[in-house]
């Protein structure tokens, strides 16, 4: 389920990566919400879980920009910066 808070964390990833180019660090989304890191992380965690995100994750290293948003997100289409895989 899409709550508001939800939306929120969408909505300031599409902004941010469509600003820079590239998606942003857990921080710089925390920062974006105005909430702490792991309430960040647990808002972003749910939304992998959805499927309206997908995080890359590599156990030999650690990467801090791998939020990619899903192709079917409702808040991505037209931007032309979506390139997850659909849920």
């Amino acid at each position: 389920m899409l709550t508001p808070r939800r939306k929120l964390c969408l909505e300031a990833i599409r902004r941010l990566t469509k600003k820079r180019g590239y998606s942003p660090t857990l921080q710089e989304i925390a920062n974006a919400l105005g909430r702490c890191k792991a309430s960040t992380w647990e808002i972003v965690h749910a939304l992998e879980r959805d499927g309206y995100l997908t995080m890359a994750s590599s156990k030999k290293k650690k990467r801090t920009r791998s939020i990619v948003l899903a192709v079917c997100c409702p808040y991505c289409k037209g931007t032309g910066l979506m390139v997850g895989r659909p849920i």
